[in-house]
């Protein structure tokens, strides 16, 4: 997704965020531009712990704007066997988003790839990154082209009881694992308290945050727990463990040779 001025989106997001005079609610494509840049918009440094299945996994997400175009680095902490996996998602010249990862011999073993920088194909953007267990989905780190979508704002409704804007997003190519995405935007925040994923009327996954696992208010809230579930899977839980918005990040951190030496900002 190319964004002309992501300065632009910051103003609509607190905009939108705020109490809505009366006749003054904002339209599909607005709430679509919310969406995005609460979700995406900002450059931050994350750390989230994923369990699921039994197994923890902790990981970190680095994420900035270089000239309205996203870079996003992921980096494996624990366990300790997948500590050399890391993940580096730029925008392609198509727009489309590419994921690279350096093929260490640490993790897996030696082939005629090893010690290659390599590309990851997915399937869909709701599949989960490979080789390690609990790894977020591209959904989770990476916008999706709005031009992909036919929009619309439909009636209001409650997530755990706080008062939500809906959005539909409909993809306009509808071959896949789903055709349409809701989502539930808060009032007072704009965060997204659910996100549906459908394949016509069958849900194919759903991302939820209850009300007690959102801190502070307004423009300022930060969601500190998710819960992610699909059809004949455990649910899967992923947590917040450290936070650090608008840091200073080095051109060095989004570099494929940077996969090979897996360098993140300290946090």
């Amino acid at each position: 997704m190319r964004i002309a001025s992501l300065a632009a989106l910051a103003l609509c997001a607190a905009a939108l965020a705020a109490p809505a005079r009366a006749g003054d609610e904002p339209d599909a494509a607005q709430l679509a531009a919310l969406a995005r840049q609460r979700n995406f918009g900002t450059t931050a440094v994350e750390v989230w712990k994923s369990d699921w299945q039994g197994q923890e996994l902790s990981y970190g997400v680095a994420r900035r704007w270089v000239s309205g175009k996203a870079e996003v680095f992921v980096r494996v902490f624990e366990p300790h066997k997948y500590e050399p996996l890391a993940f580096l998602i730029r925008e392609r010249e198509d727009g489309a988003p590419g994921i690279e990862y350096f093929r260490s011999p640490k993790l897996f073993g030696v082939d005629r790839r090893t010690g290659r920088t390599l590309d990851v194909v997915l399937a869909s953007p709701i599949e989960r990154l490979p080789f390690a267990p609990g790894l977020p989905a591209l959904a989770d780190l990476w916008p999706q082209r709005a031009s992909d979508f036919a929009l619309a704002r439909l009636a209001d409704r409650a997530s755990d009881g706080r008062p939500c804007r809906v959005l539909e997003e409909r993809l306009r190519a509808g071959a896949g694992d789903y055709d349409r995405v809701l989502t539930f935007l808060a009032r007072d925040s704009g965060l997204a308290l659910e996100t549906q994923y459908l394949r016509g009327e069958h849900l194919v996954r759903r991302v939820t945050v209850s009300a007690g696992d959102v801190e502070g208010a307004g423009e300022s809230a930060v969601i500190r727990r998710r819960t992610i579930e699909r059809p004949g899977e455990a649910d899967q839980v992923v947590t917040l463990l450290n936070f650090n918005l608008d840091p200073v990040l080095p051109d060095q951190l989004f570099t494929s040779s940077n996969l090979r030496a897996g360098r993140f900002p300290s946090y």
